[in-house]
């Protein structure tokens, strides 16, 4: 499930079960490019968080009550894990993400680790990894400038 609106205007990004282990994972992502997350959120002049801290997430994103109810509402009292996806991080936002209990991954390590299956499991069904699989397909066909240079070299 994606997008998913609790009281007082929250959202949940994902909520995600393997429907063979039946492992859940409440997934939220920050992947804007321009800056780090860090430990600690930091503020604009005006006093407006930049949304850019473990802490933020935590508090905001993963214990805020009418997020928590939401889960309960859809999962009950069932176990979960908490991810949050980031573009990069700093090493500090990694301790705290763990002293949190909160798995920090960066995207490049998400796409990695699809590539590794579409490697390993080429024709897959689902969108997504098809998508994966054309880009790594691609890269993977993909001669370089210096091959094409020596190529025209070769031509008459």
């Amino acid at each position: 499930m994606i997008n998913i609106i609790a009281k007082g205007r929250k959202e949940i990004d994902t909520l995600a079960v393997d429907p063979l282990g039946q492992d859940r994972v409440h997934i939220e992502v920050r992947c804007a490019s321009i800056f780090y997350i860090k430990a600690k959120q930091t503020f604009t002049s005006k006093g407006r968080s930049h949304r850019n801290g473990v802490d933020y997430f935590e508090k905001e994103k993963f214990a805020h009550p009418h997020v928590k109810s939401k889960i309960r509402e859809i999962w009950g009292d069932m176990p979960y894990r908490k991810m949050l996806v980031v573009y990069r991080h700093t090493d500090e936002a990694a301790i705290a993400a763990k002293e949190a209990n909160i798995e920090l991954k960066t995207i490049n390590e998400i796409i990695n680790d699809l590539t590794e299956i579409v490697k390993k499991e080429p024709g897959q069904r689902d969108d997504i990894m098809r998508m994966i699989e054309f880009f790594y397909r691609g890269q993977k066909d993909r001669i370089t400038e210096r091959e094409l240079v020596n190529l025209k070299k070769k031509l008459p």
